[in-house]
């Protein structure tokens, strides 16, 4: 959250990225604080069904409005 509010803040256009430990509830949480970028291989090939895992995900950020 303070780092996208200081980006807001100053005005300019960036990603915010954030990697490790991201699933579909820290994912959401993540976006929610406002970045722009989940890096979730782990969450897509570490899981018996990663078809799925990358379906839900994409749920996740195309409800979030953070799909491009």
């Amino acid at each position: 959250e303070a780092a996208r509010a200081e980006i807001d803040r100053r005005g300019v256009t960036v990603d915010v990225e954030v990697d490790g430990g991201i699933n579909e509830e820290s994912g959401r949480r993540c976006l929610e604080a406002g970045a722009t970028v989940l890096a979730v291989a782990s969450s897509i090939f570490k899981v018996p069904d990663p078809a799925d895992a990358a379906r839900r995900l994409s749920v996740l950020t195309r409800e979030s409005g953070g799909e491009r």
